[in-house]
């Protein structure tokens, strides 16, 4: 019984220090100039553009203003990056994104589909995140 008890005191301790409540994340704020987003929930942020593409850039602000980052690119549900490393500079046949500072310039190229494209962009990481959801019409 004594051999148990450090084990069963451990496991209380574990349960005490495990929480119901929700994760708290927190919406990196940003200053978007190109296009004008509409805000879908607390971390995520929704805008239409044309088939034409367009070029728009966002700088993060605020006290969380240097976790401006992107650290996912995914086109129509396909990852394009690496997930577990952020990205300063990256293209494809999409477009392009370019980071300097705090600013991340992004490039939509011409959608040539008969279809419309769902750009997703995981801005930051870990608590400070943003989601911008990009959707692009058909040709």
């Amino acid at each position: 019984m004594i051999r148990r008890f450090p084990l069963l005191i451990s496991i209380i301790i574990c349960l005490m220090s495990c929480s119901t409540e929700e994760e708290k994340f927190t919406p990196i704020e940003l200053s978007v100039k190109g296009v004008e987003f509409s805000v879908e929930n607390m971390l995520t942020l929704t805008t239409n553009i044309s088939q034409k593409g367009v070029e728009f850039s966002i700088t993060g602000i605020g006290e969380y203003a240097d976790k401006v980052c992107v650290s996912d690119i995914t086109v129509d549900g396909r990852i394009q990056n690496d997930p577990s490393m952020p990205i300063t500079s990256f293209s494809g046949d999409w477009g392009s994104i370019e980071q300097n500072g705090n600013t991340i310039d992004f490039t939509i190229t011409p959608n040539q589909d008969d279809k419309s494209r769902l750009f997703e962009f995981t801005i930051g990481g870990g608590y400070w995140v943003r989601y911008l959801k990009v959707t692009q019409a058909k040709e």
